[in-house]
């Protein structure tokens, strides 16, 4: 991997990221600690920082109950993952493989 592809992936936010970017703020916005709503939610407090750090794979049907518990929708928790960002991510993928 060349110097240009490693700086386009390191730049490159990855989806778990800008969700979790989207589900820390909500959860900020309904005044819950980390903690709080990871007992709210009734998910193990590091299963769910990792959430939030963009560290862990979520399964449709927790995005799904995350929303519901967060007050909101899955087409709102996803809004960063524009056009945009999925052809970038296509982009990077693809510089990955070459």
């Amino acid at each position: 991997m060349g110097l240009d592809s490693l700086n386009q992936r390191l730049m490159t936010p990855s989806v778990r990221a800008l969700l979790g970017d989207v589900i820390r703020e909500r959860r900020e916005q309904l005044g819950f600690t980390q903690e709080g709503f990871a007992h709210h939610a009734r998910l193990a407090r590091t299963y769910y920082g990792r959430i939030e750090r963009g560290e862990q794979n979520l399964t449709i049907e927790r995005l799904v109950l995350l929303a519901g518990y967060l007050k909101t929708s899955v087409p709102e928790l996803t809004q960063r993952l524009t056009r945009e960002v999925c052809r970038d991510l296509i982009e990077a993928a693809a510089s990955e493989e070459s």
